[in-house]
């Protein structure tokens, strides 16, 4: 009997199939009687209809909704890249800082009187109005003593002398200052390249003093007929005294600023300015005399 009524139940559901699919395919007009349905079976699918979506939306899976807000992963991330652009920057920045500093040194070990010597990079700390002297981050401890030359960073610029040492910082007389010893200069004029012993004898010379305002001067430069071609505004002015160190020997003083004239025709006035402000530089390199042990290494 249970196998009479599957077999039955199997006959109508393979009839509705082939009704279904001679329904599909039949024309339009031959199927618009079944228009009559939609009625009936609205009015029985309605009531549930409602309830069967409140079940449908509680059944699918939740969407994110989107505030306009990051969330907190979105947050972290956004501060580890902050972190990494700011950690870059930094590191950019200290590249920059070194190439310098090799730029730096190598335009100072260009002058001969600086062989001997061991370049120690100091900042500037400090300065006390109208001293004369600026303050730099270096000490006795890095071999820094008083006498050592100071330069300016990035050229043969001389800066000064240390007048004293401590643990960590050290004080420069700068060449500007009238309390400067020794405190006369002299100098060749229109010493712009390297040259040999002979032609640095052959230039005119002169002998600096500080003026007080930050300029060098000589009112009695000898100047012979001809002259007028090395002695001129913008000439280059080195030391070359044996009085100073040796490290400072050949080192910039300055440029001619301005030439008067002497006190009589075969003398001029010349002012000379240094090619940096000395008294507002950021650092020096002050030449450390080297060691024995150092010389041999």
């Amino acid at each position: 009997m249970a196998r009479m009524r599957r077999y039955r139940a199997q006959t109508w559901g393979g009839g509705a199939v082939v009704v279904l699919l001679v329904l599909a395919l039949a024309p339009q007009r031959a199927t618009a009687w079944a228009g009559w349905l939609r009625g009936p079976v609205e009015t029985i699918l309605a009531p549930g209809a409602r309830p069967l979506a409140m079940l449908s939306t509680l059944l699918r899976p939740g969407r994110t909704i989107d505030t306009g807000r990051p969330d907190a992963s979105e947050l972290e991330l956004q501060r580890q890249r902050e972190e990494l652009e700011t950690e870059l920057a930094r590191a950019n920045a200290r590249i920059a800082e070194l190439e310098q500093l090799v730029r730096d040194l190598q335009v100072g070990a260009a002058a001969p009187g600086l062989g001997q010597t061991r370049p120690v990079v100091a900042a500037r700390v400090g300065q006390a109005m109208g001293s004369g002297t600026i303050d730099v981050r270096a000490g006795d401890g890095e071999g820094v003593v008083v006498g050592t030359v100071a330069t300016a960073r990035g050229t043969q610029q001389l800066v000064g002398l240390v007048t004293s040492t401590g643990p960590m910082v050290s004080t420069v007389r700068l060449i500007t200052d009238r309390r400067i010893e020794p405190g006369l200069m002299q100098a060749t004029i229109g010493a712009e390249g390297a040259r040999d012993a002979n032609a640095q004898a052959s230039l005119p010379r002169c002998q600096l003093h500080p003026d007080g305002a930050g300029l060098l001067v000589d009112e009695q430069v000898p100047a012979p007929p001809g002259s007028e071609s090395i002695i001129r505004v913008g000439a280059l002015v080195r030391l070359d005294d044996p009085t100073w160190s040796g490290a400072a020997q050949l080192l910039i003083l300055g440029r001619i600023e301005r030439i008067e004239d002497g006190a009589s025709p075969q003398f001029r006035k010349i002012v000379v300015r240094p090619i940096v402000d000395i008294s507002r530089v950021s650092g020096v390199i002050l030449h450390v005399r080297r060691n024995d042990d150092e010389g041999q290494g």
